[in-house]
């Protein structure tokens, strides 16, 4: 009998542990990742319909952290890709209401323009564009506020 407790606390105890972890191990598909030493962070307010991001400027082959927050109660995901039919996806950090998550990627070279959105609300206007080298001044970085009757809270 003292055995069979025994086990069974043993067992508890590692189920608790492996429940209780809330590391998170870095991986391509967005989980948060440490920065390097000399990578730009790039510091994201996720609000409510708006992505709101500090800085445009990026270099091809430049280190970037992202840090993304999300000070709304909706869930939103902060997502980069190199082209706007979004086939090749840089970040993609999923973010519940009050979350900041980061992750650092390489800026790749052959990029002119960088291209961000919340995946649920994008067609509410959660969208922009970091500019990549020498991009054209005033270009990027724009995200638009939805129009009267516009909602993606019903994505989730």
């Amino acid at each position: 009998m003292k055995t069979l407790v025994l086990t069974v606390l043993v067992a508890l105890a590692l189920i608790i542990a492996a429940c209780g972890s809330e590391e998170s191990t870095p991986t391509s598909t967005g989980n948060p990742v440490p920065s390097a030493a000399g990578a730009k962070e790039v510091k994201v307010e996720v609000r409510s319909f708006s992505i709101q991001p500090e800085t445009t400027a990026l270099q091809p082959g430049q280190k970037v952290k992202f840090t993304a927050s999300n000070t709304s109660s909706l869930l939103h995901t902060f997502t980069v890709a190199t082209s706007n039919d979004k086939k090749e996806i840089l970040v993609d950090l999923e973010l519940n209401g009050g979350d900041s998550k980061s992750q650092e990627i390489t800026v790749p070279s052959g990029a002119a323009t960088l291209y961000y959105f919340c995946r649920p609300h994008e067609s509410s206007g959660m969208n922009g564009t970091f500019n990549v080298g020498n991009a054209p001044a005033g270009a990027g970085s724009e995200t638009k506020t939805p129009t009267s009757g516009q909602s993606g809270s019903d994505y989730y």
